[in-house]
């Protein structure tokens, strides 16, 4: 009750203060309660931006939960999402946030080894380092082992195969995944990046662009992506026109994260990584947080 009166502060009222005032009441109440712990790590990550006590708090909460995996899993991607870099050494051992996330991706992974959603978890921090890239590989073949048919494995293995610039194999992986998800927007958005930029293939391109943009017409990303590749590639500045005003339309609508994909434009993550951990999906979980984006 006390959490979700924080809750309505820190997102009903804006009112970062209060907010802070009812999740102290809480942790005041129960020092040691994981979902005001979480509660309080949130606060800071999102609402204070301030990473050494978010990092304290959640590390708290995970020594109190250490059998949770969605807590492992949110702490790593904390550790190389937000998380200033940082070496210092922890029992005699030198430790970064980076070896740090490590342990929990793997903590993670062990806790639930039957679930794809960590393995790719796992797969795609391995795939975020050039020298680790070759320990990702196994990773998505044992995740697509388990679920050949699950787009989000197959569009994350693609994309892994194409940051490898093993371009044939991945575009088999994403017309794969298009078949067993042919309206998720972020994936034929991924999908028309990899026949313009890769492919070099403009008339696929332009038919992946429409799709996405049928599946989500207002989406700022994906608008404004189909504009430059009309203007740039396509030559036709007047039809960018409509998708260039609805682009800006869209802006500050919540958009699903993005993350890197070897082009000057970002390519739409289609992994579901979860904001929250399942198991504190309460009042606690949304204190301080964003909103779980839309996955596939």
């Amino acid at each position: 009750c006390i959490l979700g009166f924080a809750k309505f502060q820190l997102q009903g009222r804006k009112n970062i203060a209060m907010g802070e005032h009812y999740i102290q009441m809480a942790l005041k109440k129960e020092a040691t309660s994981i979902e005001a712990l979480l509660a309080y790590a949130r606060f800071w990550r999102y609402n204070k931006v301030h990473t050494p006590k978010a990092l304290e708090y959640y590390e708290a909460a995970v020594d109190r939960a250490r059998d949770d995996a969605h807590l492992h899993l949110e702490l790593a991607e904390f550790l190389t999402d937000n998380c200033q870099p940082f070496r210092e050494v922890r029992a005699g051992t030198i430790t970064t946030n980076i070896s740090l996330a490590e342990y929990h991706f793997v903590s993670a992974m062990e806790l639930n080894p039957q679930d794809t959603h960590f393995i790719l978890s796992l797969a795609n921090f391995l795939a975020s380092q050039k020298s680790r890239r070759k320990e990702a590989r196994p990773l998505y073949q044992q995740a697509l082992g388990m679920a050949p048919d699950d787009s989000d494995v197959l569009a994350a293995y693609a994309t892994f195969l194409e940051d490898m610039k093993e371009f044939d194999e991945a575009e088999q992986m994403y017309l794969r995944a298009v078949r067993h998800a042919p309206k998720e927007a972020n994936l034929l958005y991924n999908v028309a990046l990899f026949f313009e930029e890769r492919r070099k293939d403009y008339e696929q391109a332009d038919d992946f662009y429409l799709r996405a943009l049928e599946a989500s017409p207002t989406d700022s990303t994906i608008n404004e992506g189909y504009a430059d590749f009309l203007t740039k590639k396509m030559k036709n500045r007047k039809a960018a026109v409509q998708y260039y005003a609805a682009a800006e339309a869209g802006k500050g609508v919540d958009q699903p994260r993005q993350r890197s994909g070897g082009s000057d434009r970002s390519r739409r993550d289609p992994i579901d990584i979860e904001d929250g951990a399942s198991r504190h999906d309460d009042d606690a979980s949304s204190v301080g947080g964003r909103s779980a984006r839309s996955g596939s």
